[in-house]
């Protein structure tokens, strides 16, 4: 599989900036990457290769200023700084978290840096994954229709740019630019 359609297809809705972030295994990725990333950057997008114990190349795709908001989500911050990051440092918060994740592949406040309601992470980490209502892209404790519309929203934005990828757009049409 190329970069590119990697991209397009595990971070669509990152692409159209509707959410903050996407996490992406390159497992078997062609080394098609560097250029289509430096093509992205200067449209607003931002990578990150994150390390985990199990070996996995991870790349992090993300808006600094989305997922600065995300951070910095009621309940997230404060969950944040009390574990040890500075959530006006995003540069800090990313390096702490690869940091986390060499001991533990995903701790669970990746899900504040993968734009997941505070609620929500907060619950699974208190239910230990436990009890949920719902469950999508991440595991719903409450607002689950709020919670199925984005989860909708998000797939819809897959299917529309796979299709429109497949019939020739380029990565660079699909992205938008931010500043």
């Amino acid at each position: 599989m190329t970069f590119e359609r990697l991209l397009v297809t595990n971070s669509a809705p990152t692409l159209a900036n509707m959410k903050c972030s996407s996490l992406i295994c390159l497992k078997g990725l062609d080394g098609s990457a560097g250029n289509v990333v430096l093509r992205l950057e200067r449209k607003g997008l931002r990578f990150r290769f994150l390390s985990n114990h199990s070996g996995n190349p991870l790349l992090f795709v993300f808006r600094p200023n989305k997922l600065m908001e995300a951070i910095n989500q009621p309940g997230a911050r404060e969950y944040l700084e009390s574990i040890g990051y500075d959530t006006e440092d995003l540069e800090g918060c990313l390096s702490l978290l690869e940091e986390r994740m060499r001991d533990d592949d995903f701790p669970h406040e990746i899900g504040f840096f993968l734009g997941y309601p505070a609620t929500d992470v907060l619950a699974y980490i208190s239910e230990k994954g436990r009890n949920y209502i719902s469950s999508g892209l991440w595991r719903v404790y409450s607002n689950r229709e709020k919670a199925e519309r984005t989860f909708s929203r998000y797939e819809k934005c897959r299917n529309v740019y796979m299709k429109l990828f497949s019939s020739g757009f380029s990565i660079d049409r699909l992205c938008i630019a931010t500043a």
